[in-house]
């Protein structure tokens, strides 16, 4: 079970970021893009899939945060990923906000 948990959770680490950086590239050189309804929902569902293979994989080895240091950073790089998405997707508006 750990392997195939440890395997979706990888595979959605990859999908958010390149999705992210897809949509960082749509957002100031092809704004209209992001305005499909799957680029609205996939986001989120993939996000929500690596948050609950995430938790699933801290109770499978026992290793919580702030008690386990490498647990510990990918929690406050997820908080990094979603403040970096917010600022970068919702407030900018021209590239020399970048």
């Amino acid at each position: 079970m750990y392997s195939e948990i440890k395997l979706l959770h990888i595979i959605c680490v990859i999908s958010t970021l390149t999705l992210f950086s897809i949509r960082v590239i749509w957002k100031f050189f092809f704004p209209h893009l992001l305005q499909q309804r799957w680029v609205k929902i996939l986001p989120h569902t993939i996000d929500t899939i690596l948050f609950i293979s995430g938790i699933a994989l801290v109770v499978l080895l026992q290793q919580y945060p702030f008690v386990h240091d490498w647990i510990t950073v990918k929690f406050f790089a997820v908080l990094v990923y979603i403040i970096c998405g917010a600022l970068v997707l919702k407030y900018a508006k021209t590239l020399q906000v970048v």
